[in-house]
């Protein structure tokens, strides 16, 4: 439909006309037409993925320090 020149908020229009829902049971709005037609945001890479910073001591390599280190 956007190849024949429809606008988005025409195809969502379409769509809802033909009962065409998500997942939810809703008509699919205007911001998931564009991410079906554009593609989805990018999910972050793994290669860097969120948590301590490398060489950072954990909590029981702290405790342990502790322990050792107590008079």
């Amino acid at each position: 439909m956007r190849a024949s020149g429809y606008k988005l908020r025409q195809i969502v229009e379409a769509l809802k006309e033909l009962g065409v829902v998500g997942r939810t049971g809703k008509p699919i709005g205007t911001t998931r037409v564009f991410e079906i037609i554009h593609g989805a945001r990018k999910k972050p890479s793994r290669s860097n993925p969120p948590g301590p910073a490398v060489g950072a001591a954990s909590d029981q390599e702290v405790v342990a320090t502790e322990i050792k280190d107590a008079p």
